[in-house]
């Protein structure tokens, strides 16, 4: 047998990935996995559901969108839906505990809607 061959891991762990073969007891843990994934996607569809909302029902032509840039999720969200960064301004809103953030715009188009869909 060739010596690679002989050198391949039975299991691989990162720290978001763990492949490894299925053992006695992984059930729980899949479930809970796979139930993760369906709430990752389902707001993912909610969100494209409601902008489909917007340009549709409503007509829209153009979607604004502003989110604060320390909310990582937010701006995530906003890339993940296809808006276009469009602008960012930059330290201007101070907040309770003197901790000080912008402001980044996204903007999306009606015809940029349609082709990232």
């Amino acid at each position: 047998m060739h010596k690679f061959l002989l050198d391949v891991p039975t299991s691989l762990q990162t720290e978001r990935l763990l492949l490894r073969a299925y053992q006695s007891g992984d059930g729980p843990w899949y479930l809970a996995m796979a139930q993760r994934n369906l709430t990752h996607l389902a707001r993912y569809e909610t969100d494209k559901g409601a902008l489909g909302f917007v340009f549709g029902l409503l007509g829209a032509h153009r979607v604004r969108l502003e989110c604060d840039d320390t909310n990582l999720r937010g701006l995530r969200v906003a890339q993940r839906c296809g808006f276009v960064r469009e602008g960012h301004i930059r330290q201007n809103h101070q907040h309770a505990d003197g901790s000080v953030s912008g402001t980044v715009h996204f903007g999306l188009l009606r015809s940029e809607l349609t082709s990232t869909t």
